[in-house]
């Protein structure tokens, strides 16, 4: 699983956790929906780290939690 797959999976956990969309999270992280789109169709060689953090804002959560998944326990392109 590359970077990016993990980040996509544990972007879907948190929506369907939080019951958000990807334009309420767009709307409440300040990231473009483009971006998420493009996150989500693999067209970046990954995901920054202020994207990532921005993401986590939307979320409410720490990038602390964010990571804490076994998704990026299981990444092989580092």
């Amino acid at each position: 699983m590359t970077i990016t797959q993990a980040v996509i999976l544990r972007t879907n956990e948190l929506l369907a956790e939080k019951k958000m969309t990807k334009t309420g999270l767009a709307k409440k992280s300040g990231v473009s929906l483009g971006t998420i789109q493009s996150i989500y169709k693999q067209l970046s060689k990954g995901i920054t780290l202020a994207t990532l953090f921005l993401l986590c804002e939307g979320f409410d959560i720490t990038p602390s939690e964010f990571l804490d998944s076994d998704y990026f326990r299981r990444v092989d392109d580092v």
